[in-house]
């Protein structure tokens, strides 16, 4: 099932689908003379609908992610120490499908 989100991004992906057939004019669909027309219209709409589904699917993964803490990366001479410096509680991170750690140069 889809969540709410993608439910949004797909109706609004359809509607800017049939909003680019009908901005180019797609009514008279037996005039043979302008299919190229309408070949490009359908590219057009695909193309707008695609970007935003596309849009709304990414916004929805963005919110998803948990600020979790920093990675710190220390340097010593020639050598790089890594430490991860959590925020809370880090058995609240297990149920997360994704979590993001910012970078601090020592």
């Amino acid at each position: 099932m889809m969540r709410n989100g993608n439910q949004v991004a797909l109706w609004a992906g359809v509607a800017a689908f049939f909003g680019s057939l009908l901005a180019v004019g797609i009514f008279d669909v037996l005039d043979p003379s302008k299919a190229v027309e309408y070949a490009g219209a359908f590219i057009v709409a695909a193309i707008t609908a695609g970007g935003v589904y596309s849009k709304q699917r990414l916004d929805d993964a963005k919110q998803s992610r948990v600020h979790a803490g920093t990675l710190v990366v220390t340097e010593f001479d020639d050598k790089k120490t890594y430490s991860l410096e959590v925020d809370g509680d880090v058995e609240n991170l297990e149920s997360k499908k994704e979590v993001v750690f910012k970078v601090r140069k020592a």
